[in-house]
C-alpha cells in the first residue's frame, strides 16, 4: 500500500489532510479525508466548540466512499470512545429527536471495554450535544447571503436562539478577577475574564499580582489569535502594555474613537510622539495616517532594560463614540481587513489585542466580524451563529443586544458584497 499526501488545511485545533492510497498490486487508487484533532490532552477533553466544528466539517465531506469512519487514539477507548459517541448520538438525534448517552456508551462497552475512559469525557457529551444542536443546518454561503438574510424575522430569530442559550462562567473558574487585589482593576465587575483563558502577566512589577482583564480568543486558525481587553484605567494602563509585550502582540485595535479625559493614551501622535508606563514606553516617528475611516499608527514598544523594541501598529476606528452601539456600515469590515492585512506581512505575528471600553461591547463585534470574514475566505462559507456561539463561550457578554447582532451580519454582507465575480462566487470542490 502506497500513502501520497495530497493537501492540508490547518484550523485552530485540528488539521483536515486529503490523502491517496494507492493498491501496489491492483494500481486501484482513493482519496480519503483526515481529520486530526490537536488539542485533545489524553483522559481529558477538549474545547467544546472546536470538537462541535470538527465534527460538523467531517459530516460535510462529500465521499463516494460508503466504508466505516475510522477513528483512533493512543489506547482506543477513551477519547474514541467519546468522540463515537458524540457522532452518533448527534446523527441519531438529528433523526429521532431523542439521544440516550447512557445506554448507548453501555452499548459501545458491550463490544469495547472501558469506551468513554473518566466522568469528564461522559459529561463532555451531553456538553458537545447541546453545542452541535445549537449551531447545527446555521451555515451560510455566498450564495445564500442575500438581502433576505438581513430580515429582521430571521435575524431576531437568531439571537434569541443565542441569547437563550447564552453561556454563563461559574464563580470559581473566574475567582482570579474576583480577588480583592485584583477587582479594582476590573472597569466592569460583570465583564470578567475565566481562569483558563486570560493571559498572564510575567512583566509585571513585584507589588502588583499577574492579573489583566483580558481573555484569549481562538481565530478560526489560531487557537490564540485575539486578545480582548478593556481600555486600560490609570493605573492599568503599565499593565496593558506588559501583556503587549509579555505575549509579543503585534496589532492592537482600538474600537472607541474617543476616550474619557482621565484614560490612558493608547496612540502616540506626533503632539505626544512617546507615551510612558512603568517599564515601558511607547513611542512613534511620525503622526499617524488616515486610511478611510481609520488611523494607523506604526510604533515601538520598549521595556527598561531591554536592548531591542518591539515593532507593532496600531488600529482606531475614527467614528465610533464610545456612547453609541453601532457605527457607519463599513467601518468595522474595514479594520478588519487592516488588521488582518498587517498580519499577513508579519514575521512570526502575535496575536490581535482588541481594545473598547469595556473588553466587550464593541470588541464581540470586531471578532465575530473578524472571524467570519476569515471563514468565508478560507471555507467559501461561515456560519455567524457557530462564530458568535464559539466566542460567547471565552467571553459571554459578546454581542449582547440585537443590535450588535445586527450590526455583525450587515458587516458580513459587505464582505460578500465586496468579493470580486461575486455571482460566480463558489465553495472550494
Amino acid at each position: 500500500m502506497k500513502i501520497s499526501f495530497i493537501s492540508s488545511k490547518e484550523y485552530a485545533a485540528y488539521t483536515v489532510r486529503k490523502l491517496k492510497l494507492e493498491n501496489e498490486n491492483t494500481q486501484k487508487t482513493r482519496v480519503i479525508s483526515q481529520f486530526h484533532l490537536l488539542k485533545w490532552p489524553d483522559h481529558g477533553t477538549p474545547d467544546v466548540m472546536h470538537f462541535a466544528l470538527l465534527l460538523l466539517h467531517m459530516d460535510s465531506v462529500n465521499s463516494k466512499l460508503s466504508g466505516p469512519i475510522v477513528v483512533h487514539c493512543s489506547a482506543g477507548v477513551g477519547r474514541t470512545g467519546t468522540f463515537i459517541a458524540s457522532d452518533v448520538l448527534f446523527r441519531h438525534g438529528k433523526s429521532t429527536g431523542r439521544v440516550d448517552p447512557p445506554a448507548y456508551v453501555q452499548s459501545m462497552r458491550q463490544d469495547r471495554m472501558d469506551m468513554v475512559q473518566t466522568k469528564p469525557q461522559y459529561v463532555f457529551i451531553y456538553h458537545a450535544l447541546v453545542e452541535l444542536f445549537l449551531i447545527d443546518n446555521t451555515k451560510l454561503t455566498a450564495g445564500d447571503f442575500d438581502s433576505n438574510c438581513l430580515k429582521s424575522s430571521r435575524l431576531l430569530q437568531e439571537y434569541k436562539k443565542l441569547n437563550g442559550k447564552r453561556p454563563t462562567i461559574p464563580e470559581d473558574l473566574m475567582s482570579n478577577g474576583l480577588m480583592p487585589q485584583n477587582q479594582r482593576k476590573n472597569r466592569d465587575q460583570e465583564i470578567l475574564p475565566g481562569n483558563q483563558h486570560r493571559p498572564l502577566l510575567s512583566s509585571h512589577p513585584a507589588n502588583k499580582t499577574d492579573y489583566i482583564n483580558a481573555v484569549f480568543l481562538p481565530t478560526v486558525q489560531r487557537y490564540e489569535g485575539y486578545i480582548a481587553t478593556q481600555w486600560p484605567l490609570p493605573e492599568t494602563a503599565d499593565d496593558f502594555w506588559a501583556m503587549i509585550h509579555d505575549y509579543r502582540s503585534t496589532a492592537v485595535v482600538i474600537l472607541d474613537s474617543d476616550a474619557d479625559t482621565n484614560d490612558p493614551n493608547l496612540m502616540p501622535s506626533g503632539e505626544e510622539p512617546k507615551i510612558s508606563a512603568g517599564i515601558f514606553s511607547v513611542q512613534t516617528s511620525s503622526d499617524p495616517w488616515t486610511e478611510g475611516s481609520i488611523a494607523i499608527a506604526e510604533v515601538y514598544l520598549t521595556k527598561v532594560g531591554d536592548k531591542d523594541s518591539q515593532k507593532l501598529k496600531i488600529f482606531k476606528i475614527c467614528d465610533w463614540p464610545n456612547d453609541e452601539q453601532t457605527c457607519p456600515e463599513g467601518c468595522v469590515t474595514q479594520i478588519v481587513y487592516a488588521s488582518q492585512e498587517w498580519q499577513r506581512n508579519v514575521t512570526s505575528a502575535g496575536p490581535i489585542t482588541v481594545v473598547c471600553r469595556n473588553g466587550a461591547s464593541k470588541s464581540g463585534v470586531f471578532c465575530t466580524v473578524a472571524n467570519a470574514i476569515e471563514n468565508i475566505n478560507l471555507n467559501h462559507h461561515m456560519s455567524l451563529v457557530q462564530v458568535v456561539r464559539q466566542l460567547q463561550l471565552r467571553r459571554p457578554s459578546f454581542i449582547n443586544t440585537y443590535e450588535s447582532y445586527v450590526m455583525c451580519n450587515r458587516e458580513v454582507k459587505v464582505h460578500f458584497d465586496s468579493l470580486s465575480e461575486y455571482q460566480n462566487y463558489e465553495g472550494p470542490s
